[in-house]
């Protein structure tokens, strides 16, 4: 279905803001890429707020969880948002998986996954979510919609999101089995969020095309039910957007496009990208899983594997066999030639996995001109080149078998591409990694440590959360005989405050906090007991560990219950540090309209990183950023150092764009004057101007054959010039020189002026007779 909308006319002032931030600001912007598979603990660009939650170690195994929006219970809601602006001027793409299911049938699934697109000024300080329930956090219920919404994607189960009850305005009633797009959230109740068009795929709510409809007592895999969504945004000649949505309900399937729509309001110079969910009286799990989201039109990279987790043994259903999906796409008009691919296979350390661990026992591909990729690799590593039509989809598929647990229990795949052919403006998507957890055999205790900052917060504290869990096959039965105790060891100088550990015997001996887990139980394979929190408090960079193992009832360590190979993974250890200073910048730095500029500079300590901005809160810029000189005014950049571990405060650096002066014109009259004698003065019918503050002041330039070259007058400041005494003919001009903040810009030329030279002594002939002879 193709729904198309009148345009309406552009305010001219804006258009021409458009045209400018397109051509000068589009290689600054283009670097915006968020991947998150949510299968671990997040990221904290994404937040995460009212009932949705990681499902890691809880409803999941460690490393295999989902973003869970709503369990499938009533009147719940939940949503995430990127707190990452991207400018609107070049558009983004949004890549997802989802999954709506439920255990109990006694009712239709309800309501639906809500995304949409704010205003990116917008923060977790002053951001509020639409209407949940039928409004999907996005359009009114009963209240106002989500704050500077400026378009609403629904993925309706249920169908009232498409329909004008509860405070949303328009649309053409009920549509169960809909994807439903809604507008631009406004102060007027009676025009915001309203209804712009959608699609319907079934009209029975029975029908498992949204969710999926029958009983379960687990998650649906992917044979039974697969979504996969894509939404790309691209601006327009005009400003607006063409909106495109895909989807395909089969893992490795091609992408079909179900609906395209062009917006009819101007977008925000910044826009975020949210999501949220919510049910009633019928009620879903709506959960997301393998997040991208990027810059269209260019070269990316997108890969995905078929298992969420992987054992070192086949168990007669070969659960040690991988394969990852690669998918290789130029979103270009154009062919890309020559396309560099690498792929390596790592273990939690970064080291490439040894071929007896993990043997890659095919690569195939479909999709390409033409690649001189390798069938298979020895070494877990290998590289190719790909030839691929432009607008096109190559894919390659690596399938590997694994033999043993790689450090870390995890296996990570990382896949990398470069075009050689075209400027490709957004390298930050041309890298895709995959994390795939490995369960060990028999019990496998792994302790984890984390800080919610990396940098040392001497006034507040530091969050730091230890967690338990196991990551074997096999569950682990714990009691007063066979007990789970953490041991973790302070120097002097910290200090621990609002801990938190429910389930958990604390204990104090000297510096040694010790955690027992209470009671009698089972942490199951894959899961994670209550996690263990405080606040420390340290005047110094600190870095710490802790160890999780098993004790009996007489305070001895039992090694039976969890094999001594699974044993190197029970410590954690964090590194908290003080920021680095912020660093040091000329500031502010003077250019003339189109003026060539060269890199922004500024000075780090040894050893630390660079880290450039255009905005605060906004991407990481690939390097210095080389300011645009297209525009008279003054752009505030920002720029930051890392130590590797966490980031200083930022420092702006401003640059000044100064507008060239007029030159003015001279009095064009040309003289000829007598061999060494002083000409008139060269006067000024116009001075030279300049817009702004900025003072004036002059150059002149003489030339003594025929302007060819020319030279500067010492000391010829002034708008006129008196000349001195001349030999041969001579040409002036005039430049006007603008001066602000010890900068200068120069005019064009004046007009030249040219004074030439002729003979004017008495010639005699002695030839003729004097008359006072005669």
């Amino acid at each position: 279905m193709i729904l198309n909308f009148p345009r309406i006319e552009l305010h001219r002032n804006w258009l021409l803001l458009f045209c400018l931030c397109l051509a000068g600001q589009l290689e600054v912007w283009a670097q915006f890429t968020v991947s998150e598979d949510f299968r671990g603990n997040g990221t904290p660009e994404i937040l995460i707020g009212d009932q949705a939650y990681l499902t890691s170690g809880n409803a999941d195994p460690v490393n295999a969880g989902w973003l869970r929006l709503t369990e499938d219970v009533g009147n719940q809601k939940g949503y995430a948002f990127i707190n990452k602006s991207f400018p609107s001027s070049f558009g983004v793409l949004v890549d997802f998986e989802y999954k709506m299911w439920r255990f109990d049938d006694s009712d239709v699934g309800a309501d639906g996954i809500g995304v949409f697109l704010f205003d990116g000024t917008y923060d977790e300080t002053n951001f509020k979510l639409g209407g949940y329930g039928g409004s999907l956090g996005y359009a009114p219920n009963g209240d106002q919609g989500v704050t500077g919404g400026y378009i609403g994607i629904g993925l309706d189960a249920y169908g009232n999101f498409s329909n004008p009850t509860e405070g949303r305005v328009g649309g053409p009633g009920e549509k169960p089995n809909a994807i439903v797009l809604r507008g631009p959230t406004t102060s007027d109740l009676t025009t915001t969020n309203r209804y712009l068009g959608g699609i319907q795929f079934d009209a029975s709510k029975r029908a498992n095309e949204l969710d999926y409809n029958e009983p379960l007592t687990a998650r649906p895999n992917d044979d039974s039910f697969y979504r996969r969504v894509q939404i790309e945004i691209n601006p327009t000649e005009d400003g607006f957007y063409d909106i495109t949505i895909r989807w395909t309900k089969s893992k490795g399937g091609i992408l079909e496009d179900i609906l395209n729509y062009r917006t009819q309001n101007i977008p925000p110079d910044l826009l975020k990208v949210g999501f949220a969910a919510s049910t009633g009286g019928s009620y879903n799990f709506h959960e997301i899983r393998n997040l991208f989201v990027s810059t269209p039109k260019n070269l990316r990279v997108v890969k995905k594997a078929d298992k969420d987790l992987l054992r070192s043994v086949s168990d007669g259903v070969d659960a040690n066999k991988i394969s990852y999906n690669i998918e290789v796409v130029n979103d270009t008009e154009g062919p890309l030639i020559g396309v560099s691919i690498t792929d390596k296979i790592t273990d939690g350390n970064g080291n490439i996995v040894p071929a007896e661990m993990f043997s890659i026992s095919e690569i195939s591909h479909t999709g390409f001109d033409s690649t001189t990729l390798p069938n298979t690799s020895a070494t877990n590593e290998f590289s190719g080149t790909l030839n691929l039509a432009g607008n096109s989809t190559g894919r390659i598929i690596v399938t590997g078998i694994l033999s043993g647990i790689p450090a870390g229990n995890i296996l990570i795949n990382t896949t990398s591409v470069l075009g050689n052919e075209i400027v490709d403006k957004d390298l930050s998507n041309n890298t895709s990694v995959v994390h795939t957890p490995v369960i060990a055999e028999g019990v496998d205790l792994v302790m984890a440590i984390t800080s919610n900052e990396p940098c040392l917060d001497p006034s507040n504290g530091n969050e730091i959360t230890l967690s338990v869990s196991n990551q074997g096959t096999k569950d682990l039965d714990y009691s007063t005989t066979n007990k789970i105790v953490v041991e973790k060891v302070f120097p002097a100088g910290v200090s621990l405050d609002n801990r938190s550990h429910p389930g958990w015997d604390y204990q104090l001996i000297g510096t040694v906090h010790t955690f027992t887990k209470s009671g009698n139980g089972t942490l199951k394979s894959g899961l994670a007991l209550p996690p263990i929190s405080f606040t420390l408090y340290s005047s110094q960079n600190f870095t710490g560990d802790g160890e999780v193992k098993l004790i009996s009832a007489a305070g001895v360590a039992t090694v039976s219950t969890e094999p001594i190979e699974n044993q190197g993974n029970n410590s954690g250890s964090f590194t908290v540090s003080y920021p680095p200073m912020a660093p040091v910048v000329q500031s502010p730095v003077y250019y003339c309209l189109n003026e060539q500029a060269l890199p922004l500079t500024a000075t780090s300590a040894a050893g630390n990183e660079m880290l450039w901005y255009i905005i605060q809160g906004g991407a990481v810029l690939p390097e210095a950023y080389i300011p645009i000189t297209s525009q008279i005014g003054t752009t505030t950049y920002f720029v930051s150092q890392t130590n590797g571990n966490c980031e200083s405060e930022l420092t702006e650096v401003q640059v000044i764009v100064q507008p060239i002066p007029a030159a003015g014109t001279l009095v064009p009259q040309n003289q000829d004057v007598c061999v060494g004698s002083v000409p008139a003065e060269i006067g000024s019918s116009a001075e030279g101007t300049v817009a702004g503050t900025a003072s004036i002041s002059y150059r002149w330039e003489s030339s003594v054959d025929n302007g060819v070259t020319w030279e500067t007058i010492s000391g010829a400041s002034s708008d006129a010039y008196q000349p001195g005494q001349i030999s041969q003919e001579t040409r002036y001009r005039r430049i006007t020189i603008a001066n602000e903040g010890g900068a200068s810009c120069e005019s064009e030329f004046t007009n030249e002026v040219r004074i030439g030279t002729k003979i004017c002594s008495v010639i005699t002939n002695p030839s003729l007779p004097s008359k006072n002879k005669q």
